[in-house]
């Protein structure tokens, strides 16, 4: 046609895509609406910057974030579309609480598709109405009903298994075991599933192993969402992946669940979502299973990681530990043996130990990017056009030095030390989200962590065993932050103490 040969449609279309390019590139650095914000030029040319610290070099781009803000201040263009801002006292402009003020979601950002789950909708009045249907289930006066029900017989459950390591004197690896307890609550609150259902599973007492990997996989999915087709692919061919057939099998566990709680008589949260005033869509089973199977995602590794991080740390510092198990003692006298998680949360030492943990430990690393669309923000002078999305992360602020001193350090008196000097720290610890999306499963994941706390402290003798600060320090972001390639987690080597537990409410 026209006289073209193939070579000159070659040579034409690679023209036009020479032109296309500087033309993008000019667009980019010169009048795009972000262009004056500071950072580096390749960041702003092209997302391949970032695609090459968190898909090359494995989560690597929360450092480089971190060094562009020593270098450029404290808010940077960090790809063509986004702003990185680290100050700790801009939270709530970003994350504002309540409902007034829009936040969506940066769709890009979101590795898992948009929409389908809570915690990839986009939009902020979507959010906004699946929320208001789930929350009175995870409400604090909820899971306070939950603690005798299904928590403290999760946690006694998981001690019996840990009781067998000791018999036989092998070493623990604690990010399995704890694993177990909070996705047997959250199965049984969401599906109404039988309890213990993870022992049902062949395939569940590797979860630690695939997981940092397929969580790391989301950095490829969303520089190159072309890999999704590969879900396309037969599952009996999946299935041959050991990381990718977990997953598969999880899913299927959580559509058979689904099917289940829709059926089911006792109460369950997806029976309640489903007999609710949603529209039909929202209400589909396949989407319900998919919610469920996202709150497991969500809410497991995150609490495991971090009751095994305190765990770690006690062990380490046993003069710490000693003084806990003694004001523990103290407890279990004045509720004659029965504190209930309420109790324990309002033990100052133990709640300081907790929170030293979450924050030390700074699990959430994947930063939280928002969009205002139709609010133009401000960080001091600079002008923040509607629609531009921008990020934080709890992890700069988490270990912020001109916060936390030697932030490193597990110190859980630091924050006593602060409230007598008149300068509490409470609110620079955030790990679980600020504002209205903040995490939902929030009262979920504190019930667990204190009571497994509390019943490991009074259970068992712990010794560290081949583990190190490596095998606990955040060094690659992977959502959730991963420690070192080759770490064997957090191991202990248990012996039982006297009989001092809280398993009476579970009874």
């Amino acid at each position: 046609m026209f006289g073209l040969t193939l070579f000159d449609l070659v040579n034409v279309t690679a023209g036009l895509c020479g032109v296309y390019i500087v033309a993008l590139s000019v667009w980019r650095i010169y009048f795009h609406p972000l262009a004056g914000f500071p950072g580096p030029r390749l960041a702003a040319l092209t997302l391949w910057y970032e695609s090459y610290f968190d898909v090359f070099l494995g989560g690597q781009y929360f450092k480089e974030i971190d060094r562009l803000h020593a270098l450029y201040g404290p808010i940077v263009r960090i790809s063509p579309n986004e702003l990185h801002v680290k100050d700790p006292n801009w939270f709530a402009e970003l994350y504002p609480a309540g409902n007034t003020r829009r936040r969506d979601k940066y769709a890009w950002f979101l590795s898992e598709g948009t929409d389908a789950t809570s915690s990839a909708t986009v939009h902020h009045h979507l959010h906004r109405q699946r929320r208001a249907t789930y929350a009175p289930s995870f409400s604090k006066q909820a899971i306070v009903g939950y603690e005798r029900t299904l928590i403290a017989p999760a946690v006694e459950g998981m001690c019996e298994t840990l009781d067998q390591y000791v018999s036989q004197g092998k070493p623990v690896v604690l990010g399995t075991a704890f694993a177990s307890i909070t996705i047997d609550v959250v199965l049984q609150i969401w599906y109404g599933a039988p309890a213990g259902q993870p022992q049902l599973w062949s395939w569940f007492p590797k979860w630690t192993n695939p997981l940092p990997t397929l969580l790391g996989a989301s950095h490829a999915l969303r520089h190159f969402p072309q890999l999704f087709l590969l879900l396309s692919l037969p599952s009996s061919w999946l299935k041959n992946i050991p990381d990718v057939s977990f997953i598969l099998n999880l899913q299927e566990a959580s559509n058979s669940l689904a099917a289940s709680a829709i059926e089911a008589k006792k109460p369950n949260v997806l029976h309640r979502v489903y007999s609710s005033a949603l529209p039909s869509g929202e209400r589909s089973p396949k989407r319900l299973a998919a919610e469920g199977f996202s709150f497991v995602m969500a809410a497991t590794e995150s609490t495991a990681q971090t009751v095994a991080s305190i765990l770690y740390h006690l062990a380490d510092n046993p003069p710490i530990l000693r003084e806990l198990r003694a004001q523990m003692g103290r407890v279990m006298e004045e509720c004659q043996g029965e504190p209930t998680w309420n109790d324990l949360e309002q033990l100052r030492y133990l709640r300081h130990i907790v929170m030293e943990g979450m924050r030390v430990t700074a699990s959430v690393t994947g930063r939280l990017a928002r969009v205002a669309p139709d609010e133009t923000l401000t960080y001091g002078t600079w002008v923040i056009p509607p629609g531009t999305p921008v990020s934080m992360d709890h992890h700069f602020t988490h270990l912020d030095p001109s916060i936390f001193e030697d932030p490193t350090s597990f110190d859980p008196f630091r924050w006593q030390r602060a409230a007598d000097e008149g300068s509490p720290l409470d609110r620079y610890l955030i790990p679980f989200g600020r504002g209205s999306r903040m995490c939902i499963g929030i009262n979920v994941a504190k019930a667990v962590i204190y009571r497994t706390i509390a019943e490991m402290v009074l259970r068992y003798d712990m010794e560290l065993y081949q583990t190190t600060r490596e095998d606990v320090d955040i060094v690659r972001d992977n959502l959730m932050g991963a420690t070192k390639a080759g770490s064997q987690g957090i191991r202990l080597l248990l012996s039982k103490r006297e009989e001092k537990k809280l398993v009476s409410l579970a009874n």
